[in-house]
């Protein structure tokens, strides 16, 4: 059904997208997410397009619909859609600059697997516009360089990124390592990429282990990290921009 369906025009983006990386269509992946960042803002199609496709080659993986040379593939085309084609609409909507001095500074640790760290590179993206760095640190150091912040002054902010499914009970021996050792850290849990699913049950979890948030989107994410929790700053509206203005081309 997925292969039938995967071209059509009325299928999500997203599914379009899982469909014509795992039909070796690289290129025409990548044209895809061309066209939605053409389109929309950057923090947009993180969260409408990409991130349910990691959710999806994790879902599918553990059902044993997709291989581990499949899933690895997957992974390879989406970090060169990050590296390539959204480089460049990253540098236009000034994802890549952001202030010499930011307001706000997170420590990021993916969870499990590649996924979270794809997910992670997205919210470093989307965050360094707003006054926020992410800091990406592996899970063996987290606590560590978490201690170090305490020590310089300040609320230590920490976000756990751990894209649905699987990870649940990694991020909570994380969360309870920070709690225990870092005095009034904040842990965010970014769970990312969950639909259709009761999201009572994970939260109460997560929390219940000493996560002070569970976001379930990047949107979401940013809005606890800006400074004063302002959210993400609105696109300019269309009628003020170029017709050309932040579009994204894919050569030939």
């Amino acid at each position: 059904l997925r292969t039938v369906l995967g071209d059509e025009p009325q299928v999500d983006p997203s599914a379009r997208y899982f469909h014509r990386v795992l039909s070796h269509q690289a290129d025409e992946a990548a044209v895809l997410v061309a066209e939605q960042a053409n389109s929309r803002p950057l923090l947009e199609v993180y969260d409408a397009v990409l991130l349910p496709t990691l959710a999806q080659a994790k879902t599918e993986r553990d059902s044993g619909s997709l291989t581990t040379a499949e899933e690895r593939e997957f992974y390879r085309v989406t970090w060169d859609v990050l590296d390539g084609v959204l480089a460049g609409h990253r540098a236009e909507s000034g994802a890549g600059d952001g202030p010499a001095r930011p307001a706000v500074r997170v420590l990021g640790c993916a969870t499990k697997g590649e996924a979270d760290r794809l997910a992670l590179q997205m919210l470093r993206d989307v965050a360094r516009p707003e006054g926020c760095e992410v800091e990406v640190v592996p899970a063996g150091k987290l606590v560590a360089t978490a201690q170090e912040r305490a020590r310089e002054g300040g609320e230590v902010v920490v976000c756990v990124g751990a894209v649905s499914p699987g990870g649940l009970a990694q991020a909570a021996g994380l969360i309870k390592q920070l709690k225990a050792r870092v005095k009034g850290v904040r842990v965010l849990v970014g769970r990312w990429g969950m639909s259709g699913m009761d999201r009572s049950e994970t939260e109460k979890f997560l929390t219940a282990a000493g996560a002070t948030k569970v976001a379930w989107t990047l949107r979401e994410t940013l809005a606890e990290f800006a400074p004063a929790g302002a959210p993400p700053k609105p696109p300019k509206d269309a009628a003020d921009t170029p017709a050309e203005a932040g579009k994204v081309t894919v050569p030939a």
